[in-house]
């Protein structure tokens, strides 16, 4: 297992000369509930944001399920919905035991 340390930059560098990956930035917005807009768009509007905005780059990790209810305090389900949508759409990739992924369509 790489050792990873985190920078002023919010950026996580591999101490073994790894890719840097993004810090979970995803996490850092609210999400407006008077809004009409559903949850699960926003929580996917804001993935899709980050992926456009080169915040995340293919191959990277995208925060869990669990993280991501943590993180917005909504259900599983509203989670797995926004997830299932980018994944419909191309932008992320799903591996089971391993994570979701961005995926090449964000290219």
């Amino acid at each position: 297992m790489a050792a990873v340390r985190g920078d002023a930059t919010g950026e996580r560098e591999d101490r073994n000369g790894g890719r840097s990956t993004p810090r979970y930035r995803i996490t850092d917005c609210r999400l407006d509930r008077q809004s009409f807009v559903p949850l699960n768009r926003q929580i996917k509007d804001l993935v899709l944001d980050r992926i456009e905005h080169g915040d995340l780059a293919t191959g990277d990790l995208i925060p869990s399920e669990t993280q991501l209810e943590a993180a917005f305090k909504v259900s599983r389900l509203t989670v797995r919905q926004a997830l299932y949508e980018l994944r419909v759409e191309g932008y992320i990739v799903r591996e089971r035991g391993r994570g979701s992924f961005v995926g090449g369509a964000a290219v």
